[in-house]
Formats: structure tokens, sequence, C-alpha cells
């Protein structure tokens, strides 16, 4: 995601990867339908529903693929601590940007109290798509350590990545079956959110650290693509019945628990640290490996998105504010297929003005 050109020597699976990742992104954000399975049983919402459930592998292939870059490619720790503070910098500054640009678009003007606090706590409706971010940075500050023990000791490093899967992800799987059985033979009407590890979780009380299992993931999985493509026909069966019955998986957990709470269950940003969109993000790896680049303008798409990834995340919730409000109001564009052609839009005019920041003088160093 972060500018790793240099580490892919054009590797296009990767360049898939990106694209892939930022297009949903960007049709999860441009979402112009409703999908309440919880105020409508209509087919329509249950396939929504259940589409939005792919959405939540968005944010972790980007994990996933920065992990894939960083791990495989010679590392310097004072170049990494330039970058990293960098990557701060431009994301305080873009959070800025976003603030005063989304004031003149959405009319909402902010005193100068305001919009430090706006962008000091990433303000919800404005620009806490850059939660992101942050979580990019904490896993680059951890970076290094994490590097040596990879180069080092590659039984350490699939040791931290195992206990830290099982206290996330594992976590989360038991608390989910304890949910089912709390509530089924004893009656108890909430979720269960509870750390199930107590004070034995080294990874407590932050939520972000299932990041690092994608990002770590993605480091080992460079080092299988040999085996994986030995087993091809094998392997991109099982990835492509894995997507869709992970997807099912997903949505009828996220509809159990809307039964249980009442309330309509987020499956995107839910679904981020389940074991069914990891199934998913490794099973878009393994049949991503097949792809070959045939129509040009295809693949000159599918780089132009790869290679501006950051640009493109930088100034797209700037365009959703112009133009999603419209689109909503469109009903031949109230469907999957209508959020796809905005999303795609969006994306469109995104790169585009990626593209153009880059050719500016002074103002390129924004993006670059």
């Amino acid at each position: 995601f972060m500018s790793c050109d240099q580490a892919k020597s054009r590797l296009y699976y990767i360049d898939l990867l990106e694209f892939i990742a930022m297009l949903l992104v960007l049709i999860n954000h441009c979402t112009t339908y409703s999908y309440d399975i919880s105020e409508s049983a209509s087919a329509a919402a249950w396939i929504r529903y259940t589409f939005r459930s792919l959405h939540s592998t968005a944010v972790p292939l980007f994990f996933f693929v920065n992990g894939y870059l960083l791990f495989n490619h010679s590392f310097s720790l004072d170049k990494h601590v330039k970058k990293t503070i960098r990557l701060i910098a431009l994301t305080v500054v873009w959070g800025f940007i976003n603030v005063l640009m989304m004031m003149l678009i959405d009319h909402k003007p902010l005193s100068p109290k305001e919009i430090l606090m706006t962008v000091w706590t990433w303000r919800m409706g404005w620009i806490n798509q850059f939660w992101f971010m942050g979580v990019l940075v904490c896993i680059y500050i951890l970076f290094p350590v994490l590097k040596c023990a990879f180069d080092a000791d590659r039984k350490i490093f699939s040791y931290f990545v195992i206990v830290c899967a099982l206290m996330t992800f594992g976590n989360k799987l038991i608390a989910a079956v304890g949910t089912i059985a709390a509530h089924e033979l004893l009656g108890y009407p909430e979720q269960i959110h509870e750390n199930v590890f107590n004070m034995f979780n080294p990874f407590r009380g932050v939520y972000l650290w299932y990041a690092f299992v994608y990002f770590c993931c993605g480091g080992l999985a460079h080092l299988y693509v040999p085996d994986i493509k030995k087993q091809h026909k094998k392997l991109n069966l099982a990835a492509a019945v894995a997507i869709p019955a992970s997807m099912l998986l997903l949505t009828a957990w996220a509809y159990y628990l809307t039964t249980l709470t009442g309330e309509l269950w987020d499956n995107v940003w839910g679904g981020q640290d389940s074991v069914f969109a990891f199934v998913i993000v490794l099973s878009v790896f393994i049949l991503s490996l097949n792809y070959r680049p045939q129509k040009q303008w295809f693949e000159k798409v599918v780089l132009g998105v790869s290679t501006n990834t950051l640009g493109i995340f930088f100034v797209h919730e700037l365009f959703i504010h112009m133009i999603l409000p419209y689109a909503k109001k469109a009903p031949i564009m109230q469907n999957i297929i209508g959020s796809i052609v905005v999303a795609a839009g969006i994306l469109t005019i995104s790169l585009l003005t990626a593209i153009v920041i880059k050719k500016i003088p002074f103002v390129r160093k924004l993006l670059i």
C-alpha cells in the first residue's frame, strides 16, 4: 500500500490484489442501497447483506499485501524509520486537507478548535477512514523487530503469528461459540465480548492486533507460492468454494447476532477479525496467482490503481461526499450494481487526481 513498487519487480498478482482491495474499499464506502435484514426479510436484502461480507476483506487484503512485500525485501532501519515518520506526517497533513475540503463540500464550517479536534479524534463521518493509517503506522513501528525474527529464526516468527492469531481470531471464535451456547442453553440475551483468555492474553485491550496476523501471514505466504503453484488445480477449486462458503457463514453468524441483539450487526467492521474473512483473504491470494495480464487496457488500470493506492485513499472520501448523496437519490443506482458503478467512477476520478498531484512540483511530495 505504501509505495512498495520498488519491492514488487512487477508481481502482477500483487498488483491485482491491491486493485481488488482498493475497489472493495470504494464499493463499501459507496453503498447506495438498503441491506438491513432486521427490517426486511426480502431476498434482495439478504443478497445485499451477504455481498457486504466480502467488504470485510478489503482492508485485511492491504495488510496482507504490505506484509508480503516488506518481509521479503531488503531492510534498512534508517530508511524504515524515516518512512514511518513521513507516513505519520502525510496522514496528519491529509487529515487537515480532508477536513478543510469537507467543510466546503458539506457546507459545515468548523472553528479552529473544532478542526484540531476533528483531526485529533479522526471524527466519524469526516475522516474516520484514516484509522487504517493509524494501524499501519503501529505495524511499521514494530516491523523492525518482526523482520529480525522473520530473517533469523522462522520458528520464533511463526510462534508469534500463531499466538497472535489465537488471541485475536481464536478469541473471537471462542467467544462466538460461547455466545451461542450461553444463549441456547442458558437463555443469555447478549453477545459475549469478553477476552476469554483473561489476564493471560498479551494482546488484550487493543483492537488492532488482528491486523498483525494478516500482515505477518502475508510475509509467510511468499514462501509457499511455489508449493501453491504445484497444487494449483486443487487449491484453486478449494479457494473458489471457500469464498462463497465463508461469505454465507459470516452472514449466518451476523444474522444470529442480529436476532440476538435486535440490532443489525455490522458484518464489514465486525467481520474483519473473523476466521471467515481470513479464509477469504487467503483464497483470493491463491486465485490471484493465476492472473496473467492479457488485455492491455485492464493491465494498465490494475497497474495504475496499484501504484497510486496511497493517493486514491487520501482523496477518495472527498469525491464520495460530492457524488454519493446524489447517487443515493437515483432509484436506478439503489442496488449492488449501482454501488459498483459509483465506486468505479470515484475510483477513476481519485486515480486521475492522484496522478495529477504527482506531476505538480512540490505538491507531489504529498504523495511521494
